[in-house]
C-alpha cells in the first residue's frame, strides 16, 4: 500500500469518528433538550393546579383535601368489602339454583310416580286402562276415573261403535258437521277425558246423576227413539262393576 493510499484510508476513518462523535453530542443535546423541557412542563403545570387549588373557596379546598384524605384511608377497605359481598351472593346464588332443580325434577318424578301408579293399579282392558289412566294423569280421582271409563263403554257400546272404531270418538263427541274425528286413539282418548274434566268435573258435576242431564238428558231432540233413557242405569251398573271389582 503506497503512502497516498495509507493517508486517504486514515482521513476516512478520522472522518467517520468526528461524524460519530457529533451525532452522539448532537444527541445528549437533545435528550438534555427533551428532559429540561418536561421539567418545566411538569413545573408550569404543579403552578396551575396550585393556582388553581388556591383560587377555590376555602370550604371547597377544605372539602377536596378531607375527600382525598377519605379515598387514600378507605380505599383499600371498601373494594374488599364489596368482593366479599360479591363472592358471598354468589355463593348463595350457586347453592340455590340446584334446590330449585332438584325441586323441579322432584315435582316431575311424583307426577311419573303417579301415572306409574295408576298403571300398575289398572287391570282391565287396553282401552279401559289407557282412559283410566289418563283420567288420573288429568287429577280426577279414582272414582271419577271409573264413571269416565263406564261413560265410554255405554257411549261406545264396549268399544264396537262405528264412530269408536273408525272415528276413535269415546263418548259420542259431536261437532257442527257431526261426529267428531279424532286422528288416534290417544288423541281420542286425552280429548273425552279432558272434555269430561273441564265441563263437568271441574263444575261440580262430578257425579254420575249430575252428569246424565247434561250429558244425555231425555227427551232431547236429537234422541227420537228414547234412547237416552237407558243411560243413567246402564252407566251406573257399568261404575257399580268396576267399583266392586
Amino acid at each position: 500500500m503506497t503512502r497516498v493510499e495509507k493517508n486517504k484510508k486514515v482521513y476516512k476513518k478520522n472522518l467517520v469518528l468526528r461524524y460519530l462523535k457529533e451525532l452522539l453530542k448532537d444527541s445528549i443535546a437533545l435528550g438534555v433538550g427533551l428532559i429540561y423541557l418536561i421539567y418545566k412542563i411538569v413545573k408550569w403545570m404543579n403552578n396551575l393546579v396550585a393556582k388553581l387549588f388556591m383560587a377555590m373557596p376555602r370550604i371547597l379546598r377544605v372539602s377536596l383535601v378531607y375527600g382525598l384524605i377519605g379515598v387514600a384511608i378507605y380505599g383499600n377497605v371498601f373494594p374488599k368489602t364489596i368482593v366479599k359481598e360479591v363472592v358471598k351472593e354468589e355463593e348463595y346464588t350457586i347453592t340455590l339454583k340446584p334446590e330449585k332443580k332438584e325441586e323441579q325434577v322432584s315435582v316431575v318424578e311424583e307426577k311419573q310416580d303417579a301415572v306409574e301408579l295408576s298403571q300398575e293399579t289398572c287391570h282391565l282392558g287396553e282401552i279401559e286402562c289407557k282412559i283410566y289412566n289418563k283420567s288420573i294423569e288429568y287429577g280426577l280421582s279414582r272414582e271419577q276415573a271409573f264413571i269416565v271409563v263406564s261413560i265410554s263403554r255405554h257411549e261406545t257400546g264396549k268399544w264396537t261403535s262405528k264412530a269408536f272404531l273408525e272415528k276413535h270418538n269415546l263418548g259420542g263427541i259431536m261437532c257442527s258437521t257431526g261426529l267428531r274425528q279424532y286422528g288416534s286413539l290417544d288423541e281420542g282418548v286425552d280429548a273425552f277425558v279432558s272434555l269430561l274434566k273441564n265441563r263437568y268435573f271441574d263444575k261440580g258435576l262430578d257425579t254420575i246423576e249430575k252428569i246424565q242431564p247434561v250429558y244425555c238428558p231425555i227427551g232431547a231432540s236429537n234422541d227420537p227413539k228414547g234412547l237416552n233413557q237407558h243411560w243413567l242405569p246402564m252407566v251406573t251398573k257399568y261404575y257399580n262393576e268396576y267399583i266392586g271389582g
